[in-house]
């Protein structure tokens, strides 16, 4: 985020302050309580959503040398994320193009110079290409159409992105990520995420929607109700500015430092030091960058009414003694915050069934949660 920008950003919260008002929506927005429960609708986000987008599944950082490997299951489809011997980002469906055997079972490594399927020892190179056991049995197969079947995949801005569909043939396996983020490409360019450190990755399923979870994250009008013994005494939970850019969303939570800067010179201020930072990166991927480090909180359906986040950190540098116990006290607060907003998405889940509600009101206060399920809504009518 270029400077400019988070002077523009800070004077929006400080008026918000001085006048003692809130960023507000037009108007209310109605969400159907039938989109957190039907299959059918279920099964179009799949294919609208987790299909057709560029997803965050992992840091840079993750696979840091040739031959590292991370697994990767939340999306629905089983994928292998590999640094090849040339040091390129790829990612192959982990599946064997013999019987269909899962090819690698171990959920990250190093070190490998390529997988072996653990059911007749067919062997994948770094690169996908396969070689195959027991040649003389299969004569008449072309090995150069039984390799690994590969992603599209970009590594950019130090994240791991790919769209989860087999691409048709003669498709580019090239994401345009900058052009997907649009104007938030600046941001993330300046955010400096390549040179850091992963750090306390965390699967976290929870009986709740996808959209649920996603929801948690786009207002902050709960914090003194839910978060009161926690978070709260650090926000100014009233101030929050919001941005739709695309179908993203940049939101600004500040702290209550951030009143210090009144009356200062607006060359010293810093964002981060007095905020945090939320994208929404759609459809399902929401970053947080706080002064000490970065948070990625990637929500993957898993069935109706169901999902698992997967919650990884990315830190300056690996912490260890006081640092260690630091980083891990930080670590304890943030899965608090968490478990205090899961517990009322569990009883919201459930509570979707119970005939009270036709759909959910979202206030004035809560335009980041229109701008989502707008996002959303715009993504599916092709489909529908």
């Amino acid at each position: 985020m270029d400077h400019a920008t988070e002077v523009s950003l800070i004077e929006r919260i400080l008026e918000l302050d001085r006048t003692r008002v809130r960023e507000e929506a037009a108007g209310e927005h109605r969400e159907p309580i039938e989109g957190y429960l039907d299959p059918a609708r279920h099964e179009a986000e799949i294919a609208a959503l987790f299909r057709r987008h560029p997803l965050v599944l992992g840091q840079a950082a993750e696979l840091p040398e040739p031959g590292s490997f991370v697994t990767h299951d939340l999306t629905g489809l089983p994928i292998l994320l590999v640094r090849d011997g040339e040091g390129r980002f790829r990612a192959y469906l982990n599946v064997c193009r013999h019987r269909g055997a899962r090819i690698e079972s171990e959920l990250c490594g190093a070190g490998r110079r390529g997988f072996v399927c653990p059911y007749h020892g067919w062997r994948y190179g770094l690169d996908g290409a396969v070689t195959i056991g027991d040649a003389k049995g299969f004569a008449g197969l072309d090995p150069s159409a039984h390799g690994l079947v590969e992603l599209p995949s970009a590594e950019a801005y130090g994240l791991l992105w790919v769209r989860p569909t087999v691409p048709e043939k003669g498709e580019s396996l090239a994401l345009d990520i900058a052009g997907y983020l649009g104007p938030l490409a600046s941001d993330f360019a300046a955010w400096g995420l390549e040179s850091t450190h992963p750090d306390s990755l965390t699967h976290l399923p929870e009986a709740i929607d996808w959209k649920v979870m996603v929801d948690t994250f786009l207002e902050d009008y709960h914090f003194r109700f839910v978060h009161g013994k926690s978070v709260h005494r650090l926000y100014l939970d009233d101030r929050t500015v919001y941005d739709r850019i695309g179908p993203h969303i940049r939101y600004v939570i500040p702290k209550r430092s951030i009143r210090h800067l009144v009356g200062t010179d607006p060359a010293s201020w810093r964002l981060r030091e007095h905020s945090n930072v939320l994208y929404l990166l759609f459809p399902n991927t929401v970053m947080v960058f706080v002064g000490d480090h970065a948070a990625i909180f990637a929500m993957f359906p898993d069935g109706p009414g169901r999902s698992v986040m997967r919650l990884s950190f990315c830190l300056d540098e690996e912490p260890s003694g006081d640092s260690r116990i630091y980083w891990d006290k930080q670590v304890a607060l943030i899965k608090t915050a968490l478990a205090e907003d899961f517990a009322v998405a569990r009883g919201v889940q459930k509570n979707f069934a119970s005939g009270a509600n036709g759909h959910l009101t979202f206030g004035r206060y809560e335009k980041g949660l229109a701008y989502f399920h707008q996002a959303i809504a715009e993504a599916l009518a092709p489909a529908e």
